[in-house]
């Protein structure tokens, strides 16, 4: 399954696999009425798509624990508040963002729900709006729905008439909601929270928020970041967000040091005497934060330098 694509409710495939919407109200779509026209016009962004990047930094087995909390079983699968918020240092979030995403995935296949996610990274989100993030939500949905729905084709229609460029904000946010009304159940995964423009994430904070108490049962929002962005989460979404710490236990940096020095593409340059001491030492000397960037340096003139 590709990871990427949402799933929707009400869904049946033909012998060609293509997803048919069941009970989902469209209109019939019109020859000046393209999609790509459509998906343009809710969002002209084109942002990568950072999944396959995470899954190959991803090791086996790394960052499981998380799956087999009270929290996430009770988030995922329960009635608990809809809101789950992980934070800790450095690039290993989107290591547990893309494991998250993949087991949802997986259920989406059984129970036939919507999988949207974001990967937040400053350098292509330093000039995006809370809106370009919400209608790149809304993109996603009406990409992989089998019709467009109604709610935003009548909206594509004024377009056409009255000549605008995009769909005003509050459009955005109400169409999304519109178009995730039908599902039972529903998952946003948004990764690095941090790396969204300050200015922009009380904005974005404020229609999860609005996301989430039309829909409590049915919206489950999974968001990442750095400790800092934690006050923002309380402020902005209510203290009965779940948080969970993933600061790496000292086995999940055994596991991951394991698992990257067999994939170690010059393995004649590792001895037996090096490798025995990056295993003794390493776990106890570094963050998760800094893991990847140390395996990557020359083990002997890192260990020659008293680590």
């Amino acid at each position: 399954m590709d990871c990427g694509n949402p799933i929707t409710t009400g869904i049946s495939s033909d012998i060609n696999n293509k997803a048919r919407i069941i009970g989902y109200t469209a209109l019939p779509q019109r020859p000046d009425e393209t999609r790509g026209e459509v998906l343009k016009w809710i969002s002209p962004l084109e942002l990568p798509d950072s999944h396959q990047d995470a899954l190959q930094r991803r090791f086996e087995d790394v960052g499981t624990w998380l799956l087999q909390t009270n929290e996430f079983s009770d988030w995922a699968y329960g009635s608990a508040d809809p809101i789950l918020f992980c934070y800790g240092p450095g690039a290993g979030k989107a290591c547990i963002s893309s494991l998250v995403i993949d087991t949802l995935c997986s259920k989406a296949d059984e129970q036939n729900f919507p999988m949207l996610y974001l990967y937040c990274d400053y350098a292509t989100y330093k000039e995006l709006s809370a809106t370009d993030l919400i209608a790149e939500l809304l993109k996603k949905v009406v990409a992989w729905l089998d019709r467009i729905p109604e709610e935003v084709s009548r909206e594509f229609k004024k377009f056409k008439n009255y000549d605008r460029e995009r769909p005003p904000p509050k459009d955005v946010s109400d169409k999304l909601c519109a178009v995730l009304a039908p599902f039972e159940r529903a998952f946003i995964c948004i990764d690095a929270l941090d790396e969204f423009p300050i200015g922009q994430r009380p904005e974005l904070l404020r229609f999860l928020k609005v996301l989430t108490t039309r829909q409590p049962s049915k919206i489950r929002l999974f968001l990442t970041g750095r400790p800092l962005v934690e006050r923002e989460i309380e402020l902005y979404l209510g203290k009965g967000a779940q948080i969970i710490s993933f600061k790496p236990s000292e086995e999940d940096i055994k596991e991951y040091i394991t698992q990257r020095l067999c994939r170690d593409p010059n393995p004649d340059e590792m001895n037996p005497r090096l490798r025995n001491d990056i295993m003794r030492i390493l776990p106890h000397k570094v963050s998760g934060m800094y893991v990847d960037v140390v395996i990557s340096c020359t083990g002997a003139a890192l260990f020659a330098d008293g680590l």
